[in-house]
């Protein structure tokens, strides 16, 4: 429901009234163009009555939508407590104004009661009413919808529905469609399809309810608001029966009631002769049926035998029976547990691929999903329900599924204080009982973050890898059978009086032998038994007297095997995949952390620069082929810019580029990032490539250099104005630390 919120109230505060509800007269005339545009409507707003739309005060559009902002999910009385202490910090009436808010830092709002994401929500919007961004109330009423929905949703933290709120419930709009609101959904479920649609998960999409409000214009928004009515009524006001009444009539009457007592108590007594009754008939039964299974008749035994379904209503006891039908099943080939991050928090969740493992087609059955997040040190359990249908995929009936837990969590830079959470689903297929729901998968979330998207494409590359590890293992599987087939058919032909045993699958024995392994007259290790001269082939025989004649070999110890760097095949540290989960699993710090974070996850630096007196800059190196150099504007102490460079002898691809930029990014992981813009440059030294990247607060940029005499690769981020690549010159010529990427850039060093 998206009635309106509780408003701060502590202290004297100069509210206006920016919108008007319509009058009665109006209020008619809207009820009248309702009832005619759309019949079933009507049905709802004949059991509602008059549309009686309440305006809210509001002082400011800017505290307006900063109570908006703390009010997101949570309830209304939390929501009361945070905006009260807020107040009484800043030693305010009202609520604090931009410029108070700017004054501070995050911590000290968060010390109020609110979120990292909603402190940084709030700054955002302070800072966005001091430039206009956010306009006042006056300004508002010469604005149409859309432009202010595009002007508010450029602030952190407010969406669509906030605005669409704003709208109705503050400056009065009647022509305001929230289609995304979950109360409209539920609504228009109910009175377009019925309570079982409204009560399942498979509401109607915004797009079709966005369809039929053409029929409502110019009053969408009082169809909205009967829309959310009708969710009351089917609630509370339920028509009564004839039954309810007269039901009524007699609790009020006491001849009534004693009548009623009367009845009561003879209904009672007349259950328990019928129960008794029956008591007596189910203990003939059973001592009728435990004679009958002390001796079975034969037809009954020739039933048994078979493995078909029993049906106690076919009196023909030879007809061909049904056999027995396995219940659909299905199963979870691959899954990736993650930390997913918006402007509240951080939540645990879970991408999984869903296959249908069953011989029974699924194709267009309604699946119901329920994602069980808890968190093992609290025990607090969240449920995230989803509805979904299988595609063909493939050739497989699969489905890709993302779920979330409702939670937000505070996380700290080190994943070892990661709440731990967690996540077991489960499912049912079409109108399947309870006694039918499977449990899919159980798991504990990973401590490390990343977007939905970036999830998804490491569970294609999960569900990929396990295809090919089960492709490989069927393959091996043939090919034992076929060899074993081979063998055993060898075997009998030139042995068919001495039966064989089947042989079993080769299992890895340990390289070193054990210490009672030239046990024997042999001195060979486990010499073979007389069922196994098939692997001999036909001179098993003879090499068996072979070995026994010849002395025991003393054994030699066999060295163990070791991974040297770039020689397996890849261009990274042992293993290709070794940087690239360094530097996207380990949480790193980035843009906006303060030194203390980086030396917390890679130690002290190994070397500092801070000749420039507007720069520091420090060299951390974690990973051998890995340095990440961190420099700070003003000696802040926080990060502006962080270079990392990747020793290695190929390129990165975009893909690499754009997840490695991300893992750097710091506070800004969550923002969504432009294409990579690709540019050449030739200078006196060469060809230059440059690949770009930018989103709203950060600039990327992504080349290759020399670091003395090796190739690497330079991945940069900056949260500062300007183009990077051109910093990076400038500061290149001034650091020792940052030198390196001047041949990258086409630059040569300046003589001191």
């Amino acid at each position: 429901m998206a009635d309106s919120k509780t408003k701060v109230s502590s202290g004297k505060r100069s509210t206006r009234t920016a919108g008007k509800a319509p009058d009665k007269n109006q209020a008619k005339a809207i009820r009248d163009h309702l009832c005619q545009a759309d019949r079933k409507l009507a049905k709802v707003i004949e059991q509602v009555g008059p549309f009686t739309l309440t305006i809210d005060e509001m002082q400011s559009s800017y505290s307006a939508l900063a109570e908006s902002i703390v009010y997101q999910q949570i309830t209304g009385k939390a929501a009361q407590s945070i905006c009260n202490k807020i107040m009484s910090n800043f030693e305010s009436s009202g609520f604090p104004s931009p410029k108070q808010i700017l004054a501070v830092d995050i911590e000290a709002l968060r010390a109020c009661g609110l979120s990292r994401g909603k402190a940084m929500a709030l700054q955002d919007l302070a800072l966005k009413t001091l430039e206009g961004v956010v306009p006042e109330i006056d300004e508002m009423h010469t604005l149409s919808d859309e432009e202010l929905l595009k002007r508010l949703t450029a602030v952190r933290g407010i969406g669509p529905w906030t605005v669409h709120m704003l709208l109705m419930f503050r400056l009065g709009r009647l022509d305001v469609l929230p289609s995304t609101d979950y109360g409209v959904r539920k609504g228009y479920a109910l009175t377009y399809y019925g309570k079982n649609r409204a009560q399942s998960e498979d509401l109607p999409k915004p797009a079709e309810i966005a369809a039929r409000a053409e029929l409502w214009r110019p009053y969408r928004s009082a169809a909205s608001w009967y829309l959310w009515r009708s969710l009351e009524i089917d609630k509370v006001t339920v028509v009564k029966t004839t039954k309810a009444v007269k039901t009524e009539k007699k609790a009020t009457n006491p001849a009534a009631k004693a009548k009623a007592g009367t009845k009561s108590k003879k209904a009672l007594a007349a259950s328990l002769a019928l129960l008794t009754s029956f008591a007596a008939i189910f203990s003939t039964l059973t001592a009728a049926a435990m004679s009958v299974a002390l001796a079975p008749p034969a037809q009954a035994q020739n039933r048994q035998a078979r493995d078909y379904n029993s049906d106690p209503d076919d009196e023909d006891d030879d007809a061909p029976r049904r056999p027995v039908k396995a219940p659909p099943k299905l199963s979870v080939p691959a899954y990736v547990t993650y930390w997913s991050h918006n402007a509240l928090g951080y939540y645990p969740s879970m991408a999984l691929t869903i296959e249908n493992v069953s011989d029974v087609s699924l194709l267009g059955e309604s699946i119901l999903l329920q994602a069980h997040f808890r968190s093992l040190a609290e025990g607090i359990l969240t449920i995230d329900r989803r509805q979904t249908r299988l595609d063909t995929i493939s050739g497989k009936q699969q489905v890709n599924v993302l779920v979330h837990g409702k939670k937000p969590f505070e996380l700290s830079i080190d994943p070892a204080d990661w709440p731990k959470i967690e996540c077991k689903v489960i499912c049912k297929i079409g109108d399947a009982s309870n006694e039918a729901a499977q449990n899919l998968v159980v798991a504990n979330i990973t401590a490390v973050t990343m977007s939905d998207e970036d999830a998804h494409t490491e569970l294609n590359s999960q569900l990929g890898r396990n295809r090919f590890a089960k492709a490989k293992m069927e393959r091996d599987k043939k090919k034992f059978e076929a060899e074993h087939a081979a063998a055993h058919k060898h075997s009998d032909s030139s042995a068919p009086a001495n039966p064989h045993k089947p042989l079993k699958p080769p299992v890895a024995r340990s390289l070193t032998p054990s210490a009672g392994s030239n046990k024997g007259t042999s001195g060979a290790a486990n010499p073979p038994q007389s069922g196994q001269s098939s692997q001999f082939g036909q001179f098993g025989q003879a090499n068996r007297e072979t070995q026994s004649m010849q002395p025991a070999q003393p054994v030699q110890p066999i060295k163990p095997l070791t991974a040297v760097a770039n020689t397996l095949g890849g261009s990274f540290y042992v293993g290709s995949n070794n940087v690239e989960q360094f530097l996207t699993k380990s949480n790193l710090p980035g843009l906006g952390d303060d030194f203390y974070h980086f030396e917390k996850a890679m130690g002290m630096p190994t070397a500092t620069d801070t000749k420039d007196k507007n720069w520091i800059w420090a060299n951390y190196k974690k990973h051998p082929q890995v340095q990440i150099i961190a420099g700070s504007k003003g000696r802040t102490g926080k990060a502006d810019v962080v270079v990392c460079a990747i020793s290695q002898d190929t390129g990165l691809s975009d893909t690499q580029f754009v997840n490695f930029a991300k893992a750097l990014a710091g506070k800004f992981k969550a923002e969504k990032a432009s294409a990579t813009e690709h540019s050449v440059r030739y200078t006196g030294g060469g060809r230059i490539e440059l690949v770009n990247l930018t989103s709203q607060s950060l600039r990327s940029v992504y080349f290759t250099s020399t670091d003395s005499g090796q190739k690497v690769a330079v991945i940069a981020v900056s949260r500062l104005p300007g183009s990077v690549s051109e910093l990076l010159k400038e500061e290149g010529q001034r650091s020792d630390l940052l030198r390196f990427v001047l041949s990258g850039l086409g630059e040569a060093p300046e003589l001191p």
